[in-house]
Formats: C-alpha cells, structure tokens, sequence
C-alpha cells in the first residue's frame, strides 16, 4: 500500500499540494481536477521532487524504486528506437529475452527511426514500453492513455493487468477516458486535499 503522510510540497513560494494524507490500494487511478497537482504527486512518489513537509513510504518503507511515465519524459531525438531500448537495456542491465517481450507486448518493431519521425501516439507508446522494461518496485503513468488509439488502449489495458497479476502496485492518474478503460483493473481513488 501506498501512504502518504502530511505531504506538501510548493514551486519556489508557490503552494501546491497541502498536506495531503493518503492510503492507497496498490492499483489505483487517482483522478482529481485539472491543476491539482497530480503529475506533481507523481513526481513526488518517483523521488523526481522533493516534499516540503511529509512522508512516502511503499508498503511501510520510504526507500524504493519507481518507474514513472509521464507526459514530459523526454525522448533523445537522435537515438532510434533500437537505441533507446538498448540504453535503458544497460541502465537496468537487462537482457535481450526483456526486450524481446516488451516489444513483442507493446509490438514494437526496433527499427533505426527516432522520435522526430514518430506521431505523438508513437512517442507516447516508445515511453510506455520503455518505462515497462524498468524493473522497479512501483509503476507511475501519467495519463498514459492521451494520444493513443483504441487499439493501443486495449493492449496497453492487457499490459497492465499483466503488471497487477506480477503485484507490481500500478498508480495511474487520469480523467473520462481512463476511467472508460481502465476502471475495471484500477481501483478509483479521488484525489482530495
């Protein structure tokens, strides 16, 4: 379970999340409005941001690991998609039997194009397949089904019924159409100050 105590954090002297208390099943959407913040509580719980005040701690334990996809997550524009895979291949040392399911998973073909000649949805795809391949004791997406078509949703909705039948805790933020499709593998959890 996923707990978070007193959390607060702020941008320079800008308040944003206020002493936020949480316990949250291991497989979760968390949706809240626009502008609360929850990119931010996902960096947050990714150890990307520091809090102001609180405490996060993963079944009792502060000291985890986290594999986050978000919206921002950055593509190297001269990598190709062979490239990208094989880097978080050495991050993570990993093998070619790892690779080899998640683009079988995500039917990834690890071909020489780089992102610049990928559509938005293809971008967004590259990242959830790599963030896939991170061994991590808990998975973050930032609405992971933006861009995507249906097709992509219903398999990206396989894969992560897959994670949750690994007990990998998943926690995905999201709105109408995350709810739509994932609401049955997902506990709904309304994010409130």
């Amino acid at each position: 379970m996923l707990a978070l105590h007193h959390l607060s954090f702020q941008y320079d002297a800008q308040p944003c999340l206020r002493d936020i208390n949480m316990q949250c099943p291991d497989h979760s959407l968390w949706t809240a409005p626009n502008g609360f913040g929850k990119t931010t509580l996902l960096r947050l719980i990714a150890h990307q941001l520091f809090p102001l005040h609180g405490t996060i701690s993963l079944n009792g334990c502060a000291h985890y690991t986290a594999a986050f996809c978000h919206s921002e997550n950055l593509l190297f524009n001269d990598f190709s998609i062979q490239k990208h895979l094989n880097w978080i291949k050495a991050q993570y040392r990993l093998t070619d039997d790892d690779i080899s399911r998640v683009c079988d998973d995500f039917q990834i073909a690890q071909t020489s194009r780089t992102p610049n000649e990928l559509s938005k949805g293809q971008k967004k795809w590259l990242l959830l397949a790599m963030t896939c391949l991170i061994p991590a004791d808990i998975a973050l997406f930032d609405e992971p089904l933006q861009t995507l078509d249906i097709d992509k949703i219903r398999r990206f909705s396989s894969i992560l019924r897959d994670k949750i039948d690994r007990n990998t805790p998943v926690f995905v933020t999201g709105h109408d159409l995350c709810r739509q499709h994932l609401s049955d593998i997902l506990t709904p959890v309304t994010i409130r100050t």
